[in-house]
């Protein structure tokens, strides 16, 4: 047996929960595009600066992540110095602690 969603629909009540749901699917998406360019922008301006080659692939969303990795080690941040080799970014929330850098 087929539900018979006509009657939702005729009694407008569908319409607005289609137009609450498109209203509140634009916002989200118009956040996430914001937080996106915001983030590849501020990667291509620090690989940019650091003389990184090709920085333009901060803006490629799988590539962004070898620009943030060219970019830690241009600092000299490579695996001897990260404690298990986390990067950076994730190091605080996998360990829970502050960043602490390994001598060798």
């Amino acid at each position: 047996m087929k539900p018979d969603y006509t009657e939702m629909f005729a009694s407008g009540e569908g319409a607005i929960l289609a137009g609450v749901f498109l209203t509140v699917l634009g916002i989200v998406s118009a956040l996430g595009l914001l937080l996106y360019v915001l983030q590849a922008w501020s990667v291509y301006t620090i690989a940019r600066r650091r003389g990184i080659r090709k920085p333009w692939l901060a803006w490629i969303p799988v590539a962004g992540v070898w620009t943030v990795g060219s970019i830690e080690g241009s600092a000299g941040l490579d695996d001897r110095h990260l404690r298990y080799g986390c990067p950076l970014y994730g190091r605080r929330i996998l360990y829970g602690g502050p960043d602490h850098r390994v001598s060798s």
